[in-house]
């Protein structure tokens, strides 16, 4: 491994870039993101149906508009800086998927390397968090050499249904393969393969509570030499020991934020978090130093210590909770609901994992309310235009005096 000279090949900056573009596209269109067939894409691919795109004739078109094509552009420039370059103009001038790959790669020859991810939150205020490009490897560099320690054989391959534009993806869906220099899937293709049984030894497969919670119930046993990663929420101890139980050899949880990247990891859920080399416990209870930086961090969770390098999260203290992998928050979600005039009160609650980990939304109805049917298919309306998949309630309870 050459982590110090460790880049960002066009394939790996091309995966981001779509990764990019569906995670908007699905918020502007109200859509899935299994809709969009990045496969299709290509380097030619146009993003506008713009005659004039540079470039010559496209293989397709992704048909922005042009407030989708502010937005993504936006997007594009915030996760790889281009505004450092001088490079972020063009962004609204080349049309072409390949072009938007070229420039990135332009911007990083400049020496714009760092990177910055949004918080996954939908409702929260996004918090854009930069990181040094050398912080990134040195990280990935650890968790390549630790994991391959621990699990006693090299990784071959690596299977990373998690969105490579957030950091998790990132570190292990886009940089883990190119240092180790294996092949990698990604998108909806990783994900059959971890729910279809397709895993092969030495796969480092690269999920979140709610996959594996679907790989459990699918129940697929693993091959022997299969290592699965989890992040973004905790994972209930049932999980991890029902993968264990389908054959998984090694399975491991690693706790971080956008804004920190990862700050520890663990390979039993009873166990407390071990602290990567970079951080350091801080005087404050709730709060690490990076040690690289001498820089502190308060975190978002209330925290237990345990020693000077071990830690364990006790609750979130913005109330968020995760839904397949994002943040989401109940309470607001339930102001939004109140603002409908058939509701007088509503509560907001997230559903245990064994109860398929979505939220409950339980309705307290003005005194003439419509029926139960009624308010259930209005609630079911209002909720699809206006909110996202992970924070429309799935269960509606009506209370009444």
């Amino acid at each position: 491994m050459v982590a110090k000279d460790l880049g960002l090949s066009d394939e790996s900056v091309m995966r981001m870039i779509t990764s990019l573009l569906v995670s908007e596209l699905t918020r502007s269109r109200r859509s899935d993101s299994f809709r969009f067939d990045t496969q299709q894409w290509r380097s030619d691919t146009a993003l506008t149906s713009d005659r004039q795109s540079q470039g010559g004739p496209a293989s397709s078109s992704l048909d922005l508009d042009s407030l989708e094509l502010v937005t993504v552009a936006t997007a594009v420039n915030t996760l790889f800086q281009l505004h450092h370059s001088g490079l972020e103009d063009y962004l609204l001038r080349r049309r072409q998927l390949g072009q938007w790959v070229e420039l990135v790669q332009e911007a990083r020859a400049r020496r714009v390397t760092s990177l910055a991810f949004s918080s996954s939150g939908t409702t929260g205020a996004p918090k854009v968090c930069e990181h040094p490009w050398a912080s990134l490897v040195d990280e990935v560099t650890f968790f390549a050499r630790h994991f391959q320690a621990i699990l006693g054989r090299p990784i071959e391959r690596v299977v990373a249904p998690s969105p490579c534009h957030h950091i998790y993806g990132c570190l292990f869906g886009v940089m883990m393969p190119q240092l180790l220099d294996v092949p990698v899937l990604s998108g909806p293709t990783a994900l059959n393969h971890v729910l279809s049984g397709r895993a092969q030894p030495g796969d480092l497969l690269v999920g979140f509570p709610f996959l594996w919670q679907q790989a459990v119930r699918a129940g697929r046993r693993f091959p022997e030499g299969v290592m699965a990663l989890t992040s973004t929420e905790r994972c209930e101890p049932d999980i991890f020991k029902a993968l264990q139980g389908l054959g998984v050899s090694l399975v491991m949880e690693i706790y971080g934020s956008s804004e920190t990247a990862g700050i520890g990891y663990r390979a039993q859920p009873e166990q407390p978090f071990e602290l990567l080399p970079r951080w350091q416990r801080a005087q404050e209870t709730d709060a690490i130093t990076d040690v690289t930086a001498n820089r502190l961090y308060v975190l978002p969770d209330e925290i237990q210590w345990h020693g000077a390098r071990q830690l364990t999260p006790v609750r979130r203290k913005d109330l968020a909770v995760q839904v397949g992998g994002v943040n989401v928050y109940p309470q607001r979600i339930a102001s939004q609901l109140e603002s409908l005039n058939f509701i007088a009160g509503a509560r907001v609650d997230l559903r245990p994992a064994s109860e398929g980990g979505r939220l409950e939304a339980v309705i307290k109805p003005i005194s003439d309310s419509p029926t139960e049917e009624q308010m259930r298919a209005e609630l079911n309306r209002w909720c699809s235009d206006n909110l996202s998949s992970p924070e429309r309630p799935r269960i509606f309870r009506f209370e009444t005096d």
